[in-house]
């Protein structure tokens, strides 16, 4: 199962975050890929073997303002991934998170948030070729972590320095 369950939800600083958007961003970002990775054991469970990747997000790895709650519910579930893998080993089942940096997609326009910055930024079918790897390895390994970043993100942050 590829958990890409998530959405932008209100980015802002969290004295500015009400309860009703506090809980969309969690619920939509954590509990619900956690609901989902629950059926998908219990499918995969019976057979022996299976693999869930659950994409995070690259805010797991570096701190930004505005997005802090957001950031809370992905590294709730790259730890709750690390958790679900060994659950899943003792019947021979992986788990793995899937942790990309910007990407060009909707989430900019789901957030409400301008998407002019992310001009040269890879767009979703260049991270999609990268996930094939947590896929494709030998079903008696697991792939813990793939952080993905663009070229492009990593000489902006570092340029920001």
């Amino acid at each position: 199962m590829i958990n890409n369950h998530g959405a932008g939800g209100k980015i802002a600083e969290v004295e500015n975050m009400d309860d009703a958007s506090i809980e969309k961003t969690l619920d939509v970002n954590l509990s619900s890929a956690i609901k989902g990775c629950r059926e998908a054991v219990r499918t995969m469970k019976p057979r022996g073997k299976g693999l869930i990747v659950n994409v995070s997000s690259a805010c797991v790895r570096h701190a930004w303002a505005s997005w802090s709650v957001y950031t809370a519910a992905k590294a709730g579930l790259v730890n709750f991934t690390r958790c679900l893998c060994v659950e899943m080993a003792k019947w021979g089942g992986r788990a793995t998170s899937f942790i990309p940096g910007a990407a060009r997609t909707n989430f900019c326009a789901a957030a409400g948030i301008d998407d002019g910055w992310l001009e040269g930024y890879p767009g979703a079918a260049e991270f999609a070729r990268s996930l094939v790897h947590c896929i494709d390895i030998p079903e008696n390994c697991v792939m813990e972590e793939l952080n993905i970043w663009g070229t492009r993100q990593i000489k902006n942050m570092m340029t920001a320095l």
